[in-house]
């Protein structure tokens, strides 16, 4: 929870000193992925008390989400994002007590509040670094072969990192991608093996890999 009261006051700081200075401008952005996941998901949690450790491995992923804010200066960002992730899960994971098929999707939809910073590599092509904190909706739609169908939901507080390129088109147009590392509290869940419910959690951390554009007002 300190992490958001810290983030607030920096963007409370960061807005004040930008309305001072009258250097604000505007952004909204919408951006995507579609196709095979490169990325595995570490998973680290428990069923009945007992540790497991391993990873997911995706088949596919796709994300689609939107972004706007306020440029606080010719660096500085702070905005909301908003996105939409789900992830086809149809390959193995490994558990420190045996090899267990996992299948099924994991959907997820987050809130988050980040702040940026922007840099010019020359005329056209500029990078970035960000971070945020948010809220992870994550929702299950598959199973564990060892163990049963997975179900429930949980809403979990996450923090994120990231960095990326930009391309400006014109002086209101830019393309961008990014990768973001996102890193949460525990999400806890319900197996149903057939014989009544079994709770398991496990850490949430996912990595994102996104394309868009943006506007600038």
């Amino acid at each position: 929870m300190k992490i958001f009261v810290y983030l607030a006051a920096i963007s409370a700081a960061m807005l004040t000193t930008a309305a001072a200075e009258n250097t604000k401008s505007y952004y909204f952005g919408l951006h995507g992925f579609g196709g095979p996941s490169p990325f595995k998901r570490n998973l680290k949690g428990s069923v009945f008390g007992t540790p497991f450790t391993g990873h997911a491995e995706y088949s596919k992923a796709f994300i689609v989400g939107v972004a706007g804010g306020i440029f606080l200066n010719e660096n500085w960002r702070v905005g909301i994002e908003l996105d939409f992730m789900r992830q086809y899960v149809d390959r193995s994971f490994n558990t420190n007590n045996a090899n267990t098929n996992a299948y099924g999707v994991v959907n997820t939809k987050g809130a988050f509040v980040d702040i940026g910073y922007e840099f010019g590599l020359n005329e056209k092509i500029g990078g970035f670094v960000e971070g945020g904190v948010g809220i992870l909706h994550v929702d299950p739609d598959g199973g564990i072969s060892a163990y049963g169908n997975l179900r429930g939901y949980d809403n979990v507080l996450v923090g994120k990192v990231g960095a990326g390129l930009t391309y400006k088109i014109s002086e209101s147009l830019e393309l961008y991608s990014k990768y973001n590392y996102v890193f949460g509290e525990d999400a806890k869940l319900t197996l149903e093996p057939g014989f009544g419910t079994i709770p398991i959690q496990f850490e949430v951390n996912d990595h994102l890999m996104s394309f868009g554009f943006r506007f600038k007002m």
